[in-house]
């Protein structure tokens, strides 16, 4: 994960239920993102959004961010969230947004994710 400069293009990574379902969670994260991401307000703080997104399949959108699916019922399972471990350390996001149950997540998930962030 890249470090947090001041000046420089901030990058956010959600990770959620998907911006086309209907759950709780996902209307929220779909208003936050819309406030957060340029491209749909021009004083939103970050310069892309990208979504890691359960139950979200893989189709075409026109959202103005990169979707992944990250799986449905199998999404806290340690392959997938691996997937999203390595998401991180692929691309250069300054910021992470988890809007999830806690339980679904591991200590060792945790762990990995705070290493990987640093």
């Amino acid at each position: 994960m890249a470090h947090y400069m001041a000046d420089a293009p901030k990058r956010l990574l959600v990770l959620g239920d998907t911006p086309f379902g209907t759950t709780g969670f996902a209307r929220v994260l779909t208003n936050l993102v819309k406030r957060w991401c340029k491209a749909q307000n021009p004083s939103g703080p970050f310069e892309s959004v990208d979504w890691w997104a359960i139950g979200y399949p893989g189709n075409p959108h026109k959202t103005p961010y990169d979707v992944w699916p990250a799986g449905d019922l199998d999404w806290p399972t340690p392959k997938k969230l691996n997937g999203f471990l390595r998401l991180i350390a692929a691309k250069d996001f300054t910021h992470v947004f988890i809007l999830q149950d806690h339980f679904h997540f591991e200590s060792e998930f945790v762990a990995e994710l705070v290493k990987v962030c640093k």
